[in-house]
């Protein structure tokens, strides 16, 4: 056979072998001149061959060798070394088109997927091409071509043609056999694309479904402008005030139904905007949500038709809808045991009765309910038949989590050593949703019981009722303590972010301070509060800010009688800077004054004290601020404190973090001449993530020491520092 056979031989098979069709991302009707436009892809013309698809020819080693020395690539077998190659992506005018293929194209994120033929690397080059067109349209460029090239390594830069397009009219390839190689000897895919004109958005229509009522008269007035629905060119246009031409579009429901949207406008997608694929099905799928809002539960959009004008280069859409009935909002139907009182789901709810159905107000409701951790299943249902009104009930099941916890925690402090913290929970004591939570953490000097008892919705739905007492037996450097003390008060949601509280209080007990003997006290106090929040955590928040207001008067007798205001202000802030979580910027700020009286005067519990771990890091428990000659601290009337912690996120289970802590306290109000006095530690922490909160591990040294302190300090404990 001679040379110019074999290459003609070679030329056919590498014309098969490039074919390619084309599928589009959403089913458009091309509409030219009034005139459709059909195509057949050559793969879809061999499968309908009646001798079947070509097999893969079995090529000779001669015929390899044949190839090349005519110019052509050297065909690789199995069993040579595999093919390394590198893509090149250009998009001229629209840089968006390329960053989009190299990210998603099978081409690029197959590269470290060994292939072994250079007719290997055109499938998948033909593969990623028929991609790039779906890219292009997916941009609004619905003319658009992309193409391939390869680059073989070894051939140097030669002025010749770049040689025919082996694919169909919107893309294809070439072999480049005169263009410069990558520079490591790998081949080089290098693919262009022509995006053409921008396409954007025209008349859109959205229409009721043939069993709709109005559906079939719209439908039929649609057909009629053109005699059949399936060659439509136009689709009706409808005007700002809600009618369409031809045809009204009308939907179930009494007069004063909310007003629905009639085209992708009124979904978020103005007339004009670039007819992006993404946009325009978002826009769509907004639709049911909205229709769903407006008084239709059980509406869905069952058609979606889209039409390419290539004169006016616009698409133009119809969407049908099947809307259901007109429903509005009616009361909770209970379905089995919930074990929880009706009345406090009712507390519960979101809508006003007899308003049009709302499902983002029947979402909502999960929610809330979701936020007792009462439930571990819920399912939210419309009822299946309304009343004369036209209202359904919202037909609730719930599956009760079980209502008690038991828990533990083991921690360490430099300063206090090992603690064990032990707790039990009731969420759920009375069937009201009411809760009642007993801690006991203990160290060896320190010791404390708790419990808290929470009844939700007291007196109001917006407000809860709360009682708290503890028991307390503690030896520090500052005072030894033996005492009892309870609270009551009414918790208030004033809006979404703000929450203000009230209480009363009582304590009393006996105290030794470092510089009086032990003596008996008591005071009563009436502890005021206001938080706003907008975090998205308590335990670990990546994102939001935290501010909490104290104000809380006291009268008592300790050193003889007293009366005093102590009120503190903490703020806290965190920034992602990288990803919703990957390293995110924790910022913390603390001012704290006692009015009215001389620190001495009052209880070490009213008194201020900073250093350690939930304070300043690197420094013994409460040591900062006035000390007494044998170094014991002593309290004061005022503190500021500070903190700085980058937090970075290795994995979804380790984290770390860097932080530098400041603080004092001082005997009258804070130097405001900032960094003054102030004590400064700083550390490195390594955090583990796990279902309940991160565990967390920190070293701190002290970075301006006095002479009495050491120089390392470490914390491990559930949560974050702040």
């Amino acid at each position: 056979m001679g040379r110019l056979s074999v290459a003609l031989l070679c030329a056919v098979f590498l014309l098969v072998s490039g074919c390619a069709g084309q599928e589009p991302l959403f089913s458009v009707t091309d509409v030219d001149n009034g005139a459709e436009s059909a195509s057949r892809t050559a793969d879809e013309i061999l499968d309908g061959d009646p001798g079947g698809p070509l097999a893969v020819p079995d090529i000779p080693d001669a015929l390899r060798e044949a190839a090349a020395l005519s110019g052509g690539p050297r065909v690789a077998d199995d069993t040579q070394s595999t093919i390394q190659y590198r893509v090149v992506a250009a998009s001229p005018g629209a840089p968006e088109l390329e960053d989009s293929f190299l990210a998603t194209s099978p081409l690029n994120r197959l590269a470290d997927i060994p292939v072994h033929t250079v007719t290997g690397l055109e499938r998948r080059l033909k593969q990623s091409l028929d991609h790039g067109q779906e890219v292009l349209r997916s941009y609004g460029y619905y003319t658009g071509r992309v193409r391939g090239t390869i680059v073989h390594p070894g051939t140097e830069l030669r002025n010749a043609p770049a040689g025919k397009s082996a694919g169909g009219f919107f893309g294809g390839f070439t072999r480049g056999l005169f263009e410069a190689p990558a520079s490591d000897g790998s081949y080089t895919v290098r693919v262009t694309f022509q995006p053409g004109s921008l396409y954007h958005t025209g008349n859109s229509a959205i229409l009721p479904a043939a069993d709709t009522p109005g559906g079939e008269a719209a439908a039929a007035d649609s057909a009629d402008s053109t005699g059949s629905t399936a060659s439509t060119t136009t689709v009706p246009t409808v005007s700002p005030d809600g009618d369409t031409s031809p045809g009204q579009a009308i939907w179930p429901g009494p007069p004063d139904a909310p007003q629905l949207p009639r085209t992708l406008a009124d979904v978020g997608l103005p007339l004009g905007s670039p007819a992006r694929a993404s946009d325009v099905l978002a826009a769509i799928d907004r639709i049911q949500d909205l229709f769903r809002n407006k008084g239709y539960p059980f509406a869905s959009v069952v058609s979606t038709r889209h039409i390419l004008d290539h004169g006016k280069k616009e698409l133009e859409s119809e969407v049908r809808v099947r809307s259901g009935e007109f429903a509005r909002m009616g009361d909770l139907e209970l379905r089995g045991e919930p074990g929880i009182k009706h009345s406090y789901l009712e507390n519960l709810i979101t809508w006003e009765d007899g308003e049009p159905w709302n499902q983002d107000k029947v979402e909502a409701f999960r929610e809330k309910l979701r936020g007792t951790s009462l439930f571990q299943a819920i399912t939210l249902d419309p009822g299946t038949e309304a009343d004369a009104d036209g209202r359904r009930s919202i037909v609730t099941q719930l599956e009760t989590a079980p209502p008690r916890t038991v828990g533990g925690a083991l921690k360490y402090d430099t300063s206090f050593g090992v603690g064990v913290q032990a707790f039990w929970e009731h969420r759920n004591l009375t069937g009201r949703g009411d809760s009642l939570r007993l801690d006991l953490p203990v160290w060896q000097d320190m010791q404390e019981f708790s419990a808290k008892y929470r009844l939700p919705f007291f007196l109001s739905p917006k407000q809860d009722f709360i009682a708290q007492g503890a028991i307390l037996n503690q030896d520090t450097d500052a005072y030894d303590i033996q005492a009892q003390r309870v609270a009551a008060g009414i918790e208030r949601r004033i809006s979404k972010r703000w929450t203000g509280t009230v209480m009363v209080s009582a304590e009393g007990g006996s105290i030794k301070d470092p510089d009086k003997s032990r003596r008996d006290y008591q005071m009563f106090g009436l502890p005021l509060s206001a938080s706003w929040s907008d975090a998205n955590s308590l335990l670990d928040a990546t994102k939001g800010s935290r501010v909490m207001f104290s104000a809380a008067p006291y009268v008592g007798s300790y050193d003889g009688e007293f009366t005093a205001l102590r009120t503190r202000v903490d703020a806290f802030t965190y920034l992602p800077l990288i990803g919703k979580d990957t390293l995110v910027l924790a910022l913390k700020g603390s001012i704290g004054s006692v009015f009215g009286v001389d620190s001495g005067e009052v209880p070490p519990s009213v008194r201020f004290y900073s250093g350690g771990g939930g304070s300043v890091r690197g420094y013994e428990y409460q040591s900062l601020g006035p000390r007494n000659d044998k170094k014991d601290p002593l309290g004061g009337n005022s503190v500021m404190e500070v903190s700085v912690e980058p937090r970075w996120k290795i994995t979804d289970t380790i984290g770390v973090v860097a932080f530098v802590d400041g603080g004092m306290v001082y005997d009258d109000t804070p130097d405001f001449e900032f960094g003054k006095d102030m004590r400064w530690g700083a550390g490195l922490g390594f955090r583990f993530y796990t279902a309940i909160g991160p565990i967390r591990f920190d070293v701190a040294t002290p970075l301006n020491p006095r002479k009495d302190d050491d120089s390392i300090h470490f914390y491990i404990s559930i949560g974050q520092s702040f």
